[in-house]
């Protein structure tokens, strides 16, 4: 924090030291009022720090790396722009350090799984996570609405090449807007109490179609819920969809799943004929 004081003071900059864990990110209140913390300390001109809390975080708990931490604040404060610098020009078509007829990829719209495969062979020398953890970071960031360069800065003027899109690296570009805290919070860091399989049309619908997940659209499920927990949902291939709040207790969705709303009226009693409304659901899936 010494060098970094010293670093920015030259420019009239404060700097303050933010320490996070997973659990901070799990608890909607305590991840609000860091969120409200890192916009009040820029208001003031000061650039928050930011590192996960070692000494508090147990294994179960912790990032396990600095790229998921960074996809993470900066889906939580909204950015532009998320910026993961290594000691790679980005993301090659093999290891560039091994072969020589490797080929940079300057830009990615989608991450597929040719990409996280070519992603996991390409380690870094510095930091505590390679490619691949930087792959995963910039899928957080996009789904989030957050555009992300992974490469190098290592000469004046790299870090706003960066920024401006001329980078030495791979651009991580998304179409999807920025998600609120709320819904951050359900897709990035809830905990699901059980799983929901849906047919083709119900995936369908909530991936594409912006609607609900009604009760004929569901096959089976698994574990113990209650209204208002968590559950993920996935399609007939075991491909997680997305997370919801549920409406339903899972003895009810087991009672009327795959029936038609009228049935169903006719055999539970819930507040809403939802099994997960539109509002609190997120979409996971690519």
């Amino acid at each position: 924090m010494q060098a970094y004081q010293e670093a920015f003071a030259g420019y009239g900059i404060g700097v303050a030291q933010i320490l996070l864990t997973r659990a901070d990110f799990s608890n909607r209140s305590r991840i609000r009022n860091a969120q409200l913390t890192i916009e009040e300390l820029l208001r003031q001109n000061v650039l928050p720090i930011i590192n996960e809390n070692d000494t508090v975080a147990v294994d179960e708990l912790k990032f396990g790396d600095n790229d998921t931490l960074s996809a993470l604040v900066a889906n939580l404060v909204k950015a532009q722009r998320l910026l993961i610098l290594t000691d790679i020009e980005g993301l090659y078509t093999a290891d560039p350090r091994k072969d020589p007829s490797a080929v940079r990829i300057g830009r990615v719209t989608q991450i597929s799984e040719d990409i996280m495969a070519i992603a996991g062979g390409a380690g870094s020398t510095v930091g505590t996570g390679g490619m691949r953890s930087k792959i995963e970071a910039a899928r957080i960031a996009m789904r989030g609405g957050v555009s992300a360069f992974i490469g190098q800065a290592t000469e004046p003027g790299d870090i706003v090449s960066g920024v401006l899109g001329r980078g030495r690296g791979t651009y991580f570009e998304t179409s999807e807007h920025s998600l609120s805290t709320k819904k951050q919070w359900l897709g990035f860091h809830s905990s699901p109490q059980g799983r929901i399989t849906v047919d083709d049309g119900a995936e369908a619908a909530l991936q594409a179609g912006g609607k609900s997940l009604l009760p004929a659209g569901i096959r089976t499920i698994e574990g113990e819920f209650h209204p208002g927990d968590v559950v993920e949902v996935v399609n007939g291939r075991g491909e997680t969809v997305g997370r919801g709040v549920v409406n339903y207790a899972a003895w009810q969705i087991k009672a009327v799943a795959g029936l038609g709303t009228e049935e169903v009226r006719k055999r539970v009693e819930v507040a809403r004929i939802e099994v997960i409304h539109r509002d609190e659901w997120v979409t996971l899936k690519n």
